[in-house]
């Protein structure tokens, strides 16, 4: 309850912090159309041309407001956001399976390329005494990374990301594959 009370707090004291410069603004804003109606009213001018500076006065001001609610919305949500980013680490399961689709085709040339280069150091650091020495097969497992969450810290320096990020690799999990997987993996 009292993390709510000093979440409320502070989003009051940001709609107080937002509202003071507006509220000069709207304070000239009455004393210039006070000041008009009088000069309008001393000129002789009459009740039509009050009528047609109330209207002004009335849509600048219907238009300050809506303009002042939306930035206060949006400053506000942006508040939001980031304190939930801090206190919330996102689950990502978008990425994971971008990872599962990738994997697939990316896993095998990887471990091609690790082949070719763990080969290519064996072959040249063989000892004398065996003929030959290669590496042939090789593999990164049948499952991709798994990233649980992200975490972030918006509060830093602008050009500051801190990032927790929390993965988990098992290569051969053979819990969740089917038969003929299992059968082809062997």
């Amino acid at each position: 309850m009292n993390g709510k009370v000093d979440k409320k707090s502070q989003y009051d004291e940001m709609l107080k912090e937002l509202y003071h410069t507006e509220l000069w603004l709207y304070s000239c804003v009455v004393f210039v159309s006070l000041f008009t109606t009088w000069l309008i009213v001393s000129c002789g001018g009459g009740l039509g041309w009050i009528f047609v500076l109330c209207a002004f006065v009335a849509t600048y001001l219907k238009n300050s407001v809506t303009r002042f609610y939306r930035n206060a919305k949006s400053d506000i949500s942006r508040e939001i956001a980031k304190e939930r980013l801090e206190e919330d680490d996102e689950k990502v399961e978008w990425l994971n399976e971008f990872l599962r689709r990738f994997w697939l085709i990316y896993e095998p040339e990887l471990s091609k390329t690790v082949i070719q280069i763990a080969d290519g150091i064996l072959v040249a650091s063989t000892p004398s005494f065996l003929d030959s020495l290669r590496l042939t097969t090789f593999t990164l497992g049948t499952k991709p990374p798994i990233i649980e969450s992200i975490g972030s810290y918006p509060r830093n320096a602008d050009d500051v990301v801190e990032m927790d990020w929390r993965v988990s690799f098992v290569p051969n999990d053979l819990a969740d594959m089917t038969k003929a997987q299992l059968a082809k993996k062997n």
